[in-house]
């Protein structure tokens, strides 16, 4: 474990490019941008169901665990340190494209301004 401190823009690409996985325990998060950004470097997930993680990582993309279960949380860090290769890093990647990318957050939007609108 490395701790870098505040990192720009390309510096954590950097890091994710060397990694195996990522890791954030937050007591709440609405969403977790930086998950996306790890994801979307193809890297599997250990984190916390702290409010926004669940709705869109799926056990394809890492391991979520209650928050402040210190055991859980470590648990979950040594078996993806251990089994971070059985994830698909490309699978990983697409999930993000088809649901995060500008295209898939227009359509969605728009799909939505199209259902307010009809009724």
């Amino acid at each position: 474990v490395k701790f870098t401190g505040a990192l720009n823009n390309r510096e954590v690409a950097k890091i994710f490019a060397k990694s195996h996985f990522f890791a954030m325990a937050s007591h709440f998060d609405t969403f977790g941008v930086v998950f996306i950004e790890a994801l979307s470097a193809g890297l599997p997930i250990v984190g916390t169901k702290c409010g926004g993680p669940e709705s869109f990582i799926g056990n394809q993309h890492g391991v979520l665990v209650d928050v402040g279960d210190i055991a859980q949380l470590s648990g979950a860090l040594i078996k993806m340190a251990e089994n971070y290769k059985n994830y698909d890093d490309e699978a990983i990647r697409r999930y993000v494209i088809n649901s995060f990318s500008d295209q898939a957050v227009s359509n969605c939007v728009a799909k939505q301004y199209n259902a307010i609108l009809s009724d």
